[in-house]
């Protein structure tokens, strides 16, 4: 329903209206297909997402949804006169900087995110901010096709294998925990990367903004029902952990393993989502119908020709506009550059701690591309710690010190227990570093790592990153490194901690080291 009566505006005729949208679709519909041509990579990687992964498959379902929500509102917005933006202008071109920086930074969310905003500018540029308001909710809604939310997973897990102990110790079963691993008398559960709940949660709160939109009118309801989207399929994959490990508990892990797992899996989050959805139909607005307000515009309505015209120079403009990102970039890949390192070598020790010669390959790390790779052994009496660095002489796909296939331990070997943060002494000054506990075959290693990115520390990917994208585009220093240090422990981690201070302390720096490595 469109509010007020169309012949008050500057609207006109419904005919004569909708006869203005001609030129504004036609060239919408070229800009939209030269951004798949111009951007097709970081684009076919999210294709790639959605088909290989199963937390993702629900993306292909959002451009039909994108388009049914457009197509309910559209007897509204085709009565709108498609007025261009100089706005839109504005957006498109940050949109391919933005994209620049994903690509340098070699983050594809960052770029895929970047392809959606510029979308959105080209429908402000070339149909106005009145028929953006119209569809602000599917605009929205094409964010969802991002395949984003991987980085949660170890959040996830953690505060899964805490939901399932805390159940468990309710009802008086004896439970122990180490991390992500869980010990009951009858058997030693993991809570996977695939138990974490991350495909649910993504799936529901898809589905939440989506009911949201079409069941409530008011702001509250929609802000209440998203925030149940997202907190109700937590604590549901709590208790559905819950119920496996205490299924199979009590049938002596007779039952709840294998199939039986992905079966009770399946049929809870259906029954989880079926309730939700039930939740949300009994509180829905009585009054569904979309309206679309419509202020008045005085003012004579465009000739067709001017019409033309104006979205052919506003096309045209838009079209340099994407291109910018990819401009700079191939101007950055045209400019020479080496691979070759000078040579990477690890520091010495002072006593009591040592150098050891040889690998004794106990535990390795799995870093994707990079130029150079060398590890060190040190000992000092029963004690000892492995360090290891990754060194990149610079960053390209393939060859990417952030990247989400790299890993600190080999997973078909070790499995990862927990992690967090920590200060460690590093050339002298206090450092923030991650650490990643992992376990196998009986024996536990505790792993800090860190990264050099332009000649500095860090802690954070996205930091790092960021640092990236500031030396490649600015100037700085392109050569980065990924820097862990291993130590074996029993039960107590301050021992381990104590080890990783006392060896840092006699080490010579780093960074020194690092930066010699670094091409001319």
């Amino acid at each position: 329903m469109l509010n007020g009566h169309p012949e008050d505006f500057r609207t006109g005729s419904t005919s004569t209206v909708r006869e203005t949208w001609g030129p504004s679709l036609a060239v919408f519909l070229i800009a939209v297909l030269l951004l798949i041509a111009i951007y097709q990579d970081a684009i076919g990687v999210a294709v790639d997402v959605w088909s290989s992964s199963t937390t993702y498959n629900h993306a292909f379902a959002i451009l039909p949804v994108v388009g049914y929500l457009i197509w309910l509102r559209w007897d509204a917005v085709s009565r709108l006169v498609p007025k261009p933006s100089l706005w839109g202008l504005g957006f498109l071109l940050a949109g391919s900087l933005i994209w620049l920086v994903g690509r340098e930074t070699q983050a594809e969310v960052i770029q895929q995110f970047a392809i959606v905003a510029m979308i959105q500018a080209l429908v402000l540029g070339l149909f106005g901010w009145p028929i953006v308001r119209a569809i602000l909710f599917p605009l929205f809604y094409l964010y969802f096709a991002v395949p984003f939310g991987d980085f949660l997973v170890p959040w996830l897990q953690d505060l899964t294998a805490v939901s399932v102990v805390t159940g468990l110790q309710l009802i008086g079963i004896p439970v122990f925990i180490d991390g992500i691993l869980i010990m009951t008398p009858n058997g030693v559960f993991e809570v996977a990367e695939a138990c974490a709940g991350l495909r649910f949660l993504i799936a529901t709160v898809a589905l939440g903004a989506l009911c949201a939109n079409l069941l409530y009118r008011s702001w509250w309801r929609r802000v209440v029902f998203i925030a149940l989207s997202i907190l109700i399929p937590i604590v549901a994959n709590g208790f559905r952990a819950f119920g496996i490990v205490l299924i199979a508990h009590l049938s002596n892990n007779k039952l709840a393993v294998g199939v039986d797992h992905i079966v009770y899996g399946w049929l809870f989050f259906a029954f989880v989502t079926i309730v939700l959805l039930a939740v949300g139909m009994v509180f829905r607005d009585k009054d569904l119908h979309e309206t679309i307000d419509v202020q008045p515009q005085p003012g004579p309505i465009a000739t067709s020709g001017r019409r033309l015209r104006s979205a052919l120079t506003i096309g045209l403009v838009a079209i340099f506009a994407l291109a910018a990102g990819p401009g700079l970039a191939h101007y950055g890949e045209s400019q020479s550059r080496s691979a070759e390192i000078a040579g990477l070598s690890l520091p010495d020790v002072t006593p009591p701690w040592t150098r050891v010669d040889g690998d004794a390959a106990v535990w390795r790390p799995d870093y994707k591309g990079a130029d150079a790779a060398t590890r060190q052994r040190y000992t000092a009496g029963e004690r000892n710690a492995e360090l290891y660095v990754a060194y990149y002489a610079y960053q390209r796909a393939g060859a990417e010190l952030v990247y989400w296939g790299n890993r600190v331990y080999e997973e078909a070997t070790w499995d990862r227990l927990g992690g967090g943060k920590a200060d460690l002494i590093v050339d002298g000054s206090s450092e923030r570093v991650n650490y990643t506990r992992v376990a196998s075959r009986g024996r536990q290693r505790i792993v800090y790592h860190w990264y050099w990115v332009d000649d500095q520390f860090a802690d954070a990917d996205y930091f790092a990153k960021l640092l990236a994208a500031r030396a490649r585009l600015l100037g700085g220093t392109r050569a980065s490194a990924a820097i862990l240090l291993s130590v074996p422990y029993d039960d107590d981690l301050r021992e381990a901690k104590v080890t990783a201070d006392e060896l840092l302390a006699s080490m010579a720096p780093l960074a020194p080291l690092l930066r010699a490595a670094a091409p001319e």
